[in-house]
């Protein structure tokens, strides 16, 4: 965590994460971040083997309500969105 609180879904676990901690997600788990503190959150990824960083890019020049194409960014880089968010 760079700045700020957030709660990370891993799996089943919820996770509370501050300022200068951080939290492990294994590829192909199941997970969700929310904000919660007051002030706004910042984190920092990292990806090994790397590749699906890049779909964060493709996620930046898209319209954020539209599932259907977050769904077929997501797909290309072997991921998806699932559930509720937290």
């Amino acid at each position: 965590m760079l700045q700020g609180e957030f709660e990370f879904l891993v799996g089943e676990d919820v996770v509370k994460v501050a300022e200068g901690g951080f939290v492990f997600v294994p590829r192909g788990m199941v997970h969700a971040p929310k904000v919660i503190g007051a002030q706004p959150a910042r984190v920092g990824t990292a990806f090994v083997p790397g590749g699906p960083e890049l779909s964060f890019q493709e996620f930046a020049g898209m319209d954020l309500q539209d599932m259907e194409q977050a769904q077929a960014i997501a797909k290309r880089y072997a991921s998806e969105f699932v559930g509720p968010p937290l």
